[in-house]
């Protein structure tokens, strides 16, 4: 299972969004013909998770050595705002209205380009206003390759 790269895509009207043909071609059917769970981000944005990375996500939560009162709460509203989606013909996703709005800021838009960021075992859906940008990566990827290059050589090799 692998998402890797940025991508733009457009959001319709209806909130079908097709995912990227990258995406397709590095996931197996066992993982694209699965749920896959819908939850808002801090950042504006949606995270999109596999079914086995969502549950190995909550189990990772339930295991947290946090307050039980805010691990409930947590839980109550990563439960409360996650939606469960399945890929429609042709690989695309219905996006709910709510998360859209998420996304968007409104649920007034005509057809809407976003961007579709690879994160590894899930990805994001954002704004192309939320996104840095191709030369904002690159200038974190350095920023935070020139403070960690030590410790990742060390556990690289």
């Amino acid at each position: 299972m692998s998402f890797s790269g940025t991508h733009r895509n457009v959001l319709d009207k209806k909130g079908r969004l097709v995912i990227p043909s990258a995406f397709r071609k590095s996931n197996t059917d066992d993982v694209l013909n699965r749920p896959f769970w819908v939850t808002p981000e801090k950042e504006g944005c949606l995270i999109v998770r596999p079914d086995h990375e969502w549950h190995r996500y909550k189990s990772a939560v339930k295991r947290l050595q946090v307050p039980l009162k805010e691990k409930r709460e947590y839980l109550r509203a990563l439960n409360g705002t996650t939606e469960r989606i399945t890929l429609l013909q042709q690989s695309r996703m219905m996006i709910a209205p709510r998360l859209r709005t998420w996304v968007v800021g409104s649920d007034e838009y005509e057809n809407l380009e976003v961007v579709i960021l690879g994160e590894d075992e899930h990805f994001e859906i954002m704004h192309p206003d939320a996104f840095e940008g191709d030369l904002g990566l690159i200038e974190k990827l350095r920023e935070y390759s020139s403070k960690w290059d030590d410790v990742i050589s060390e556990e690289y090799l």
